[in-house]
């Protein structure tokens, strides 16, 4: 007997062993238990006042697991030395929000505070882990429709700059009647000690501001990424995180892996696209909780992929396999990225690996900095907004109804373009020889600022028919003259890159002198037509 309660011991263990070994790192560690409440803050003091209700069925996370509040507002979770817990808003409810109104939504908790070493100050000791973690919300309409404001890379990296998106951009937006504005990470341009002076900018439009992390918005001087949002995470709470409005279910995530300080250098050393395998694990755990008839808006800063430079490891997510993986059943998403200074929408499909039933779109918004701030100014000293690809800076205006979206792009005050344009007719333009036209090498060209692969543009010159044009990966012609012309307004890396969103035609033949009349009109995806005109003129061969 003794012999075989030996044997069934050791099984035992072993067991528990193999079961130790397969668990996830962060379960296997020693962890302690964060106890807590949401609860309806009916006197929205920010405390759990006497006669106050917790509130049932709200998903609360540790970033790695997600559980659901009991019936009376509690809940449970495992922390370690370095975690936040946040709640992720239910629709029908708001968090309170600070000062700049940034939303607070979390506790850190992290005892020993951030490593040593950082340039840039990171989380303070948090001390012991508190017997109760209250988290409070207000209730609010139920809203079935709302806007919000996405915008890519502010990127601003000296106080003047924070001027020029203040006086072009947040200024527009003071009033809004969005819900909340969602910038899609380099909200600063490594220079972090300039986040307070930002927030209280952006804080003046009104509304709850989410920042997504950027690749400069890191601290460079840690081993790896994962010390690389510290002081981001100071300032702005979890570097992943996830929010209800209506049937949208948003998730911010982080797309970056940096490798870590070049000590060889001393500079800041490479990174990539990526989703680390804790962030995947909490993506699969927080999606459980939502049904399957709400829009997924995923929200991140180095794109899912990119189809203009699809061999470049800093401008994808390298594991996408196993990111489209959790959501290849999901009924209704929707991507959302920055990083890139130009617009590209893309539909995933087996060519990227995504391997799901429905359409996967993809946009990538372009950058509120256009070309990082650079530029001819304007007359009020505001370099004249552009990114890489010709679209003017600015912002896009989501609506949401439901499941379902309608987007519409805004160009800053500072961009060349008339406010509210959607397209520019690059050429022809000015007054055109004989000589130009036997060359043959002007043409129709057309930038539609947010257009899409399944949009259709047309042109008509004078009062002939309306003739198709043709979409055309290229360097946008306008750009490139400006830069060419406002060399010393630029920096020499600072070069057009491909538009995916640029449409050509030729010239129809036989045009005699005087002044053209042409008309470029756009029929997007969802079905919106805009218009946009340009007068050229053709010199009488005598004149020349």
């Amino acid at each position: 007997m003794k012999t075989k309660h030996n044997v069934i011991s050791i099984f035992i263990i072993l067991c528990l062993a193999v079961l130790l070994a397969a668990a996830p790192a962060p379960l296997a560690a020693k962890q302690k238990t964060a106890r807590g409440m949401v609860f309806d803050d009916a006197n929205r003091n920010r405390i759990f006042d006497k006669g106050e209700q917790g509130i049932p069925g709200v998903v609360v996370s540790n970033q790695y697991q997600a559980v659901q509040t009991d019936e009376k507002g509690f809940f449970r979770l495992p922390v370690e030395n370095e975690t936040i817990i946040f709640v992720s808003k239910p629709a029908g409810y708001n968090v309170p929000l600070n000062e700049n109104t940034f939303p607070q939504f979390y506790y850190i908790h992290q005892p020993a505070g951030s490593p040593a070493g950082l340039q840039y100050p990171g989380i303070a000791p948090t001390g012991k882990l508190p017997a109760m973690i209250y988290f409070p919300l207000y209730k609010a309409a139920a809203e079935e429709s709302f806007d919000v404001i996405v915008m890519g890379d502010p990127q601003t990296a000296t106080p003047e700059e924070i001027d020029f998106f203040r006086d072009s951009i947040v200024s527009g937006l003071v009033g809004t009647g969005a819900r909340f504005y969602l910038a899609l990470g380099d909200i600063m341009y490594n220079d972090l000690s300039y986040y307070d002076q930002m927030n209280r900018v952006v804080g003046q439009i009104g509304i709850p501001i989410h920042h997504v992390m950027g690749n400069h918005d890191m601290n460079f001087q840690v081993p790896d990424y994962i010390h690389e949002a510290e002081t981001f995470k100071r300032i702005h709470g979890p570097d992943y995180y996830s929010f209800n409005y209506g049937k949208v279910h948003f998730i911010v995530l982080n797309t970056v892996k940096y490798f870590g300080w070049n000590t060889a250098k001393m500079k800041a050393g490479s990174y990539t696209g990526f989703v680390h395998e804790r962030q995947l694990a909490w993506l699969k755990n927080d999606l459980s909780f939502v049904p399957q008839d709400h829009l997924v808006v995923l929200s991140m800063h180095i794109p899912v992929i990119t189809d203009l430079y699809p061999k470049d490891e800093t401008c994808q997510i390298m594991n996408r396999a196993d990111f489209f993986k959790i959501l290849e059943s999901r009924e209704h998403l929707l991507a959302l990225a920055g990083h890139m200074h130009y617009v590209e929408y893309i539909e995933f499909t087996s060519t990227h690996g995504w391997n799901g039933k429905i359409i996967f779109p993809s946009l990538t918004a372009g950058a509120g900095c256009g070309t990082w701030w650079r530029g001819p100014r304007d007359p009020w000293g505001i370099p004249f907004g552009m990114c890489t690809d010709g679209a003017p800076n600015g912002y896009f205006l989501f609506s949401f109804k439901g499941n379902r979206y309608h987007y519409r792009f805004h160009a800053a005050a500072s961009t060349p373009d008339a406010p509210g344009s959607q397209l520019r007719i690059n050429s022809p333009t000015g007054t055109l020889s004989s000589q130009d036209l036997k060359d043959g090498k002007i043409t129709i060209n057309v930038n539609v600022f947010a257009g899409t692969p399944r949009a259709t543009v047309t042109f008509t010159l004078d009062n002939g028919p309306e003739m198709p044009m043709e979409r055309t990966v290229m360097n946008d012609p306008f750009f490139a003259r400006l830069i060419e012309t406002n060399k010393a307004s630029y920096l020499d890396w600072m070069d057009p890159c491909f538009s995916a969103h640029t449409w050509t035609a030729p010239l129809p033949p036989g045009l005699g002198a005087g002044i053209h009349r042409l008309k470029a009109t756009v029929t997007d995806r969802q079905g919106d037509v805009f218009t946009a005109y340009r007068l050229f003129e053709v010199a009488n061969p005598k004149q020349q």
